[in-house]
């Protein structure tokens, strides 16, 4: 099977913003005026659809001579959950046989022979060389997900300034408004245009900005599924400072410190301990042990810790920095003429896994219910 590391993003910004003045030192404050993720993921489709590869990057490519050059090859919209699988290309420049080369007339989502191997022969066809990107778009939850095979790679910087440049520069949407300056550029020993593009309000009042940014989502140890995460748990870790004076709370976790300190009552400085104790955990018992650990836990301390290790694996992961890793797991045989799978193939395997892939946003909401009850809020 190939295994597909995915990456999780939250959507910070998406649509248009009104940029208001705001007072000395402080920040400019942003207003979302109108347009949401689904509504750009739908205007850049339109534009997309039956397209020739090599018109689908969005920008003036002599203009931006040293922009990397991205392109679309091909997307699929599913109509039940509303959320759309797009396969970009990053080119590369160098002619490295483990690259495809993509026939630059091909259609966005064709299902005709559009790609080969550098090594193969094109038969007479211009070729643009680079690795695709896997980008899972879920409108419902405002997330973006990166999908990072051994044969392609990720950049959802380029990604969300190619949605940017679509619309900012292709899509005619209502009320836009460009402005066009020429600079000379000593690079290129030439003129170029530089456009600057901005959209004004219904009324006519105020003007407003594109803006599509997303941040990382790094899934803690609160936004796991609790119940999956303590099947896989084979043995407990558990650093503490122990010495003379300090009593160690009764515990089947800590049993073992009670031993210690029967046996050693009288010790004259802190001595560093690490307990690890093989465990078979249920859900409740490993959420408990994640309640202990928060009220004790002591971030000041460059030992005391408590942590856990998977699947008898020698290494530990700790509470406190542990971070959720997804996988998509899909036959290889799936690839189109073994360079790259088309979106609605990885979409089917996405949607057969997705209950697993997006199991923390259920979680998530379990732990802001839970922190509800604790200070007494009610819905």
């Amino acid at each position: 099977m190939d295994n597909g590391l995915v990456t999780f993003f939250d959507v910070t910004n998406c649509g248009f913003y009104r940029i208001r003045q705001a007072a000395a030192n402080i920040q400019k404050q942003e207003e979302l005026i109108k347009g949401s993720l689904a509504n750009t993921l739908t205007l850049v489709t339109q534009w997309l659809n039956g397209r020739e590869f090599s018109q689908t990057i969005p920008w003036d490519v002599d203009s931006n001579p040293f922009k990397s050059k991205v392109y679309c090859k091909d997307y699929y919209s599913d109509p039940i959950t509303g959320q759309f699988l797009f396969v970009f290309c990053k080119a590369l420049t160098n002619d490295s046989g483990a690259l495809n080369g993509f026939i630059e007339d091909a259609k966005v989502g064709t299902s005709d022979t559009d790609v080969v191997r550098v090594n193969n022969k094109s038969k007479g066809r211009k070729l643009i060389y680079g690795q695709p990107m896997y980008y899972w778009f879920i409108p419902e939850l405002n997330l973006i997900a990166s999908i990072n095979f051994k044969h392609s790679i990720a950049s959802t910087e380029n990604v969300t300034d190619y949605f940017k440049k679509c619309i900012d520069n292709y899509i005619q949407t209502q009320n836009r408004k460009v402005a066009t300056r020429t600079i000379y550029n000593s690079k290129t020993n030439r003129d170029i245009n530089i456009k600057s593009v901005s959209y004004m309000s219904d009324s006519n009042k105020f003007s407003m900005t594109y803006k599509f940014d997303a941040q990382l989502k790094e899934l803690s140890v609160d936004d796991v599924s609790l119940e999956k995460l303590a099947r896989n748990i084979t043995h407990l870790v558990v650093r503490d400072k122990i010495s003379s004076s300090k009593a160690v709370q009764d515990s089947l976790l800590f049993e073992l410190f009670d031993k210690i300190r029967g046996k050693q009552s009288k010790l004259k400085r802190d001595k560093h301990v690490e307990i690890i104790s093989e465990v078979n955990l249920d859900e409740s018992e490993l959420r408990a042990i994640l309640g202990v650990y928060k009220e004790e836990q002591d971030d000041s301390s460059d030992w005391n810790n408590v942590g856990f290790r998977i699947n008898n694996e020698d290494s530990t992961k700790w509470f406190n920095s542990y971070v959720d890793r997804k996988h998509l797991q899909i036959e290889p045989r799936l690839k189109k003429d073994d360079s790259y799978y088309p979106a609605k193939v990885l979409f089917e395997a996405i949607k057969i896994q997705q209950e697993g892939l997006l199991d923390f946003t259920k979680q998530s909401q379990l732990v802001a219910e839970e922190i509800k009850k604790a200070v007494g809020y009610e819905s």
